[in-house]
């Protein structure tokens, strides 16, 4: 439930109003933003457009004007050059003085332009009109006086500029000039030309590309104007005046369309900021009405949170997203309930049979020890578990071992009562809580009735299955009243139940619980004395009675502790409880190769070594695996080493162990079954196994010339091993 609260605190975190109101304004912005520049680019471009198309217009417009002035001018100059009152002045001085000086100072504009006007002699002598003309800077006198050509210049004097233009003057019929006629244009006027234009904008002449100062500080000034729009358009001009490359520059300052482009922006920030605060206030009373059924779906998991309980539901609604995540919301409790319901089941009951499992059953022991201190009633711990299950599992599969185990818990709840405890440890293991009991003889009669109960036939998979059950008994009060330790002596009992017979009941007593301490001791000390190296092997010679000769040996372990020399019987039965048997038979396997290599170049080098082996050791592959290793790796021949078996273990264990054994006949060892005739076997086994020697249980050879039983029997082994043509 670990994400309710989660849930909870995230949701608490920022509103749900405040979180669409922000993502709503965030988009407004974006929206007016892209919207508002897209309009301001677009809007500035047709702005500019249109500034340089009227530049346009007026550029061409206004050249056009001026190049007609000066074209005009042009004419009317020229003229005068022509005048016979000029050519009458060269030659007569009267008449330069009563004629042509009035007429001169009378010719003061041309077309609106000031002039001024002087006539030279061919020297270049003023004689007539604005004589201070004629000294001018330009280089004039060579070009009209010598050459005979017209010249046009640009000059300044004093801030002003003017057009200059100098023309030689013929006599009729002659090529030599007899004087000139300079003409002198202040451009400082030309702006008058353009006052009756209705939007005027600056116009400025150029010179060669170099602009012209037609008034004092119009440079300054235009420089002081910022960015601007230009557009030059070049004068048409006679051939006299083109040699100057005149042009003009209109120009507009961008300010022109800054303004309507601030006015636009101001226009949509007011849009933008209503469409926006419209927009907030639209979001936070949406956000609001989406809000209250989540608050109310908050609610229901915090209910939930605090009761525990999945039995809360969510039933609000509104939005179809907010109904489809009650459902879902519905929907996930549901599946936690039922979860959480299994879950509980599962951690109190066995899935497997539905009895009570092993927490639930060391709980309920815990309760009933604590009730009875109260009283003086009797608990019985009774620990049960199937005789040869396993084998059932093997050959009959798991799903009938798992039938089989149902039925036999179903028959272990009908023999208790309501206040009794019946419980599946795991496995094939069972567990009963016997209480109110008067005194152990009920526990006697509770165990002889599960023994009798459980020994029933049990009919699965269209066949009957026979199985039996040993039983452990603890009681309360006794040398005990700790829960856990109770549980251990029922399982010492288990264990002596098992040792004595299968199919019955023990006690426990406190001999049982020294000899289980004894067990451990003994466990332990193995494990010290495998890693300090404390075992031996000695080797017992085998003797062939025909010629007295000595055949092979079998290797025997002992156990220098110490306190002395220790005997297989006293610690071989607690290695194969512990599994210790399988460390130390591989030690045993290693060292009886070691000794073989050791013998090879001597008297002994062809005695066969025998090896005893457990069932414990037989009971998996890779134990197998592991010795056949050491035998391979060793440099052994295998025909000289045999491994030994006793036949009741044989007997007992035949299909599980019979495809082990044939690994070793399969490498070359020798097989011999000892203790013959304590078991059943068969011929067919004895075939089946391909056995090498048959070895007489000493029971029947050690007493055979007193007791003629055992020696019938001893007869009949040897001669049903010379029958096999096996070794006895």
């Amino acid at each position: 439930m670990k994400f309710l609260p989660d849930l909870i605190r995230h949701s608490s975190q920022i509103h749900l109003s405040t979180r669409i109101a922000l993502v709503a304004s965030t988009l407004t912005v974006l929206f007016v933003l892209i919207i508002g520049s897209t309009s301001f680019f677009l809007t500035r471009a047709q702005i500019n457009q249109g500034i340089q198309s009227s530049l346009d217009n007026h550029a061409a417009l206004l050249a056009n004007r001026l190049s007609t002035v000066l074209s005009s001018v042009y004419t009317t100059l020229s003229d005068l050059r022509q005048n016979a009152l000029i050519l009458n002045s060269l030659m007569d001085r009267m008449t330069r003085d009563t004629t042509l000086e009035p007429f001169l100072a009378d010719f003061s504009t041309v077309n609106g332009i000031p002039v001024k006007i002087t006539l030279t002699d061919f020297e270049g002598v003023a004689v007539a009109g604005s004589r201070s003309l004629a000294t001018l800077d330009f280089d004039w006198k060579h070009a009209v006086l010598e050459q005979a050509r017209s010249v046009v210049s640009l000059e300044e004097h004093d801030d002003v500029v003017y057009l200059v233009i100098a023309e030689p003057v013929f006599y009729v019929g002659t090529q030599s000039p007899e004087g000139a006629l300079i003409h002198q244009l202040d451009l400082s006027q030309l702006f008058s030309l353009f006052n009756d234009l209705d939007e005027p904008q600056p116009v400025t002449l150029l010179h060669q590309g170099e602009v012209v100062e037609l008034q004092p500080g119009s440079l300054l000034a235009r420089e002081q104007v910022g960015k601007m729009l230009t557009r030059i358009q070049p004068l048409a001009l006679p051939d006299l005046f083109s040699q100057l490359q005149l042009s003009i520059e209109i120009s507009e300052s961008l300010e022109l369309a800054n303004q309507p482009l601030r006015r636009l922006t101001l226009v949509y920030l007011l849009l933008g900021g209503g469409l926006l605060a419209g927009v907030v206030l639209l979001s936070i009373l949406a956000a609001g009405h989406l809000a209250r059924p989540l608050r109310e779906l908050e609610e229901v998991a915090a209910e939930v949170v605090a009761s525990g309980s999945f039995e809360h539901r969510f039933e609000g609604g509104g939005f179809f997203e907010v109904t489809r995540l009650g459902k879902t919301f519905n929907q996930m409790l549901e599946s936690l309930g039922a979860a959480h319901s299994q879950l509980t089941l599962m951690a109190n009951q066995d899935v497997l049979t539905g009895l009570s499992n092993r927490l639930v059953f060391n709980n309920n022991l815990q309760r009933d020890l604590n009730d009875l201190h109260r009283t003086r009633d009797i608990l019985a711990v009774l620990l049960l578990d199937l005789d040869k299950f396993k084998n059932i599992n093997d050959t009959l599969g798991h799903p009938v071992g798992d039938e089989l185990l149902k039925q036999v818990a179903a028959r272990l709840h009908r023999l208790v009562r309501g206040t009794d405890t019946v419980a599946r440890l795991g496995g094939d293991e069972f567990a009963l809580i016997g209480t109110h009991l008067h005194d152990t003889n009920d526990a006697a009669v509770l165990a002889q009735k599960i023994i009798a109960s459980l020994g029933e036939p049990y009919r699965i998979a269209g066949q009957d299955i026979y199985v039996s059950a040993s039983v452990g008994v603890a009681i309360y009060p006794g040398e005990t009243d700790d829960a856990g330790q109770l549980l251990v002596h029922a399982d010492m009992a288990l264990y002596k139940a098992k040792q004595e017979r299968r199919g019955n009941y023990q006690f426990f007593d406190p001999e049982l619980n020294r000899k289980a301490q004894q067990r451990k001791q003994v466990e332990e000390d193995i494990r010290k004395a495998l890693l300090e190296s404390e075992f031996r092997l000695y080797y017992q010679p085998k003797i062939d009675l025909e010629n007295n000769r000595v055949v092979g040996v079998e290797a025997l372990i002992r156990w220098q502790g110490k306190h002395g020399m220790i005997y297989p019987d006293s610690f071989i039965p607690v290695a194969e409880e512990s599994r210790l048997i399988i460390p130390l038979g591989e030690w045993i396997m290693r060292e009886a190769c070691r000794q073989k290599l050791a013998w090879q170049g001597t008297s002994f080098a062809d005695l066969r070594i025998a090896i005893n082996l457990s069932v414990v050791q037989l009971g998996h592959d890779d134990n197998v695996e592991r010795l056949l290793k050491i035998i391979k790796t060793s440099g052994v021949d295998p025909g000289g080493l045999e491994i030994e078996i006793t036949e009741t273990v044989l007997m007992e264990h035949l299909e599980e162990i019979a495809a082990r054994l044939a690994a070793f006949r399969e490498l070359g060892v020798s097989l011999a079954i000892d203790d013959i005739g304590t078991g059943y076997s068969s011929l067919s086994n004895l075939k089946r196994l391909a056995v090498d020697v048959l070895k007489i249980d000493r029971s029947f050879v050690s007493d055979m010339d007193v007791d003629s039983d055992n020696a019938a029997i001893t007869r009949a082994i040897i001669q049903l091993g010379r029958s096999l043509e096996l070794g006895v």
